[in-house]
């Protein structure tokens, strides 16, 4: 998880992450602003390989 931006704003949320299901994966935020309110993300690589969440 990085974040290039000026604010990284986690909320109530609940961020699960696992190197076995979540290979090459992540959250990679390089816009202002990345909030999460009340999230519920979690990684599975049969889902998510190599993916993630780009803003």
């Amino acid at each position: 998880i990085g974040g290039h931006g000026d604010e990284v704003t986690v909320i109530d949320s609940q961020i699960a992450y696992n190197d076995g299901n979540q290979s090459g994966g992540g959250i990679y935020n390089e816009g202002s602003r990345l909030e999460l309110d009340s999230a519920d993300i979690r990684g599975n690589s049969a889902l998510q390989e190599g993916g993630g969440i780009i803003s």
